[in-house]
């Protein structure tokens, strides 16, 4: 179907959609001067009403943009409460700003119901959770009735008390008395470089104490992995696996020169030095007495920290040597002689056959080459 462009006043433009004065069209055509022209003019008045398909794309465009914006502007006119997952609380009361991000138009009704009390902070250590519905209920019981749709967001909230950090100075003390108390080492030789494992530990704010039990530590050369309990009131809360890195300087005997193996040691083969301990679990010599007059069970190279278990007493008697036997009894003294079943040191009781007559006993070294009978 075709209209005259004089009735539709189009006055020669291509765009006319039957506007009935030349004002209209002029302005209509001045907006619609664009690179889009083309896709959108109507063209109603040549007849082709096919064409208003052209338009269709635009028209659903703006509504999709209406339909997102719209609920927003809506939700910024009235009340919103939105609810957290995970809150710690700094105080002994939880008030609905701590649990929930809170929205309206009314700023004196949301500072109000942001200050409304809900429950009390739960213990340090302990976490409270309340759903939605207990939320609502508790906000309403204080503040009175709400909108049903104001509440949104999650729909429980786990409540804990804040704590704070745990810093290597808190711990540096309590590591390094464990230390002196379960080893034989001096406060002045113990140092401790660093201490791990810290990372999420968290106290109460207020009135905590540590404590490493006794025994439960477990001790490498130069570390150490210790249960450290956080304690509040006497009352344990939590237990942490902690690490230290330990250094121990300390002044202990060193080989002066090679000590050769089977050797017994002499005064000219140690000396003392302040050296840096390679294993803080083992027993090293400090006084010439502990290795002077034994025998080193191994090689040992010069300036060597010397330990004890590296050296044991001399052999006073050797398997197959013939020892004297000396039998004490009522002030009477008796002596014959033996021959060693077995090897033995000093204060050793050892295996003797008398070579008199064929018998087998027990006797204790108290020399070289003797023994006697208990």
């Amino acid at each position: 179907m075709r209209v005259p462009r004089e009735k539709a006043s189009a006055r020669g433009s291509r765009f006319s959609p039957f506007f009935g004065s030349q004002v209209k069209t002029l302005l209509y055509r001045f907006f619609l001067s664009c690179p889009l022209r083309n896709k959108i003019r109507f063209r109603l008045g040549e007849g082709r009403i096919r064409s208003l398909l052209y338009g269709l794309p635009m028209s659903w465009i703006l509504l999709l943009f209406m339909s997102a914006i719209v609920p927003d502007l809506a939700a910024g006119e009235r009340l919103l409460i939105k609810l957290k997952e995970d809150v710690s609380v700094d105080s002994s009361t939880v008030c609905l700003k701590d649990v929930a991000d809170l929205r309206g138009p009314d700023e004196r009704q949301v500072e109000k119901l942001a200050h409304t009390v809900i429950a009390g902070a739960p213990v340090f250590g302990e976490t409270a959770v309340f759903s939605r519905h207990q939320v609502r209920e508790l906000v309403q019981a204080a503040a009175g009735p709400l909108p049903a749709d104001a509440f949104v967001g999650a729909n429980a909230v786990r409540i804990r008390a804040a704590g704070r950090q745990l810093t290597p100075d808190e711990i540096f003390p309590i590591l390094k008395s464990h230390i002196l108390q379960t080893t034989a080492w001096k406060e002045s030789e113990i140092s401790i470089r660093s201490i791990g494992n810290l990372g999420g530990i968290e106290l109460p704010l207020s009135g905590a104490e540590f404590r490493i039990p006794t025994g439960d530590a477990v001790v490498g050369s130069r570390t150490i992995l210790a249960p450290l309990e956080i304690l509040q009131d006497g009352k344990k809360l939590r237990s942490y696996w902690i690490t230290g890195d330990i250094d121990i300087r300390a002044e202990v005997l060193a080989a002066a020169r090679r000590i050769i193996p089977g050797r017994e040691v002499t005064a000219d083969d140690v000396e003392k030095r302040v050296v840096e301990i390679p294993d803080m679990r083992t027993a090293y010599a400090r006084n010439p007495e502990e290795v002077l007059g034994k025998v080193a069970r191994r090689g040992l190279l010069a300036g060597a920290p010397l330990t004890r278990e590296s050296f044991a007493d001399p052999l006073l008697v050797r398997s197959g040597e013939i020892v004297r036997i000396r039998l004490e009894r009522d002030g009477i003294t008796l002596t014959s002689l033996a021959k060693a079943q077995q090897d033995g040191v000093l204060g050793q009781f050892i295996r003797v056959r008398s070579v008199d007559f064929p018998a087998f006993m027990k006797a204790k070294v108290t020399g070289r080459l003797e023994v006697k009978m208990q």
